[in-house]
């Protein structure tokens, strides 16, 4: 997350609608929730949040994988990230 590799996440739902959010472990900032950025004020930096299947990457010939221009990342918005993890099973 912008540039920033992010080893633990969560997944709340305590908002009052029982919407699902993300939540991150940063080493300086500690947990802290990601969102995507709507009604943020003029100015203040975005999240970029990326993801890429360490599977998939692994499979890959050291060739492709220096070839690879985004080095297998991709762009991706806190609810898709949620919904890829709960299509792997990762969550219940």
């Amino acid at each position: 997350m912008n540039g920033i590799y992010i080893p633990e996440i969560r997944i709340k739902r305590e908002t009052p609608d029982g919407e699902i959010q993300l939540v991150v472990l940063d080493a300086d900032l500690g947990w802290f929730r990601v969102d995507s950025n709507e009604g943020l004020a003029d100015g203040l930096p975005q999240f970029i949040l990326e993801m890429r299947d360490e599977t998939s990457w692994a499979l890959l010939t050291p060739e492709m994988q220096q070839a690879s221009v985004d080095k297998g990342w991709r762009r991706t918005t806190p609810r898709e990230l949620v919904e890829v993890l709960w299509a792997a099973g990762v969550l219940k």
